[in-house]
């Protein structure tokens, strides 16, 4: 189960099936200076994340070195010196914890700073009018290796303007065989094609979109044209609704 360590105290966290298959054992950092949010956040990761063990820092000056799974940093858009001190944070922590992904937790919404983070290539960004799932199932997909990010950051933003040869032109899977697909991958409930499903399958493995066109042997911009799609049909905003398949009764 998963752990959550506050100074030398260690908490048992109840055990939740995870959404994404198993996670990979190892530390999660999470630095916010706010005890409850800090507290509060950490116990919500351990309780969906049985592999984590959960550090809780308030400051970064405190994080211990050491290699880390994740990293997950609370960010105050409201400073002046937002974009600065997010800058250095990341830095420091690259430093101290190595190639470890780093995820942003927003306590306010401000677009100019979200490009900021993207700019910096951190894993994904938890906007602070998320719900609860939603931002555990974010946390879960950096978690694995994936990324989220909102539908403004540049990275989402290559779906719409997403190029694929003529090759790989899509075409309408027959319906038969979009059936079938789902049923192997136990998706036959979503308005999918057989391809659309596979990615889908990807997906909720928390696998990058190059991962995933190395494995169904296609570019990564159709992989981008596949997740727009599969945005439209199932009235998604972002890759981590697409995932949870969220929408459908929309």
């Amino acid at each position: 189960m998963g752990l959550v360590r506050k100074s030398s105290w260690w908490y048992p966290a109840r055990w939740i099936p995870e959404t994404f298959g198993t996670a990979r054992r190892g530390r999660l950092v999470l630095v916010e200076s706010q005890a409850l949010l800090r507290d509060g956040l950490a116990h919500s990761i351990s309780a969906h994340i049985r592999e984590a063990v959960v550090e809780c820092y308030g400051r970064v000056e405190d994080v211990v070195p050491g290699p880390a799974t994740l990293v997950l940093i609370g960010v105050d858009p409201r400073r002046n010196d937002a974009a600065e001190s997010v800058q250095a944070t990341c830095q420091t922590l690259r430093g101290l914890c190595g190639e470890a992904p780093i995820g942003a937790v927003l306590r306010c919404d401000d677009a100019a700073l979200r490009r900021t983070l993207g700019a910096l290539g951190i894993a994904g960004v938890v906007q602070h009018e998320a719900s609860l799932a939603v931002a555990i199932a974010a946390i879960q997909l950096m978690w694995v290796g994936g990324s989220c990010f909102p539908p403004d950051l540049s990275r989402d933003d290559e779906y719409a303007s997403a190029r694929f040869s003529p090759s790989e032109a899509l075409e309408p899977a027959p319906v038969a065989m979009a059936q079938e697909s789902g049923r192997k991958n136990g998706y036959s409930e979503l308005p999918l094609t057989s391809r659309e499903c596979d990615v889908l399958r990807f997906l909720r493995e928390g696998r990058q979109n190059k991962i995933i066109a190395f494995e169904l042997g296609i570019s990564e911009s159709t992989v981008k044209v596949h997740l727009r799609n599969m945005m439209k049909k199932l009235n998604a905003s972002n890759r981590t609704q697409v995932a949870l398949g969220a929408g459908l009764d929309g």
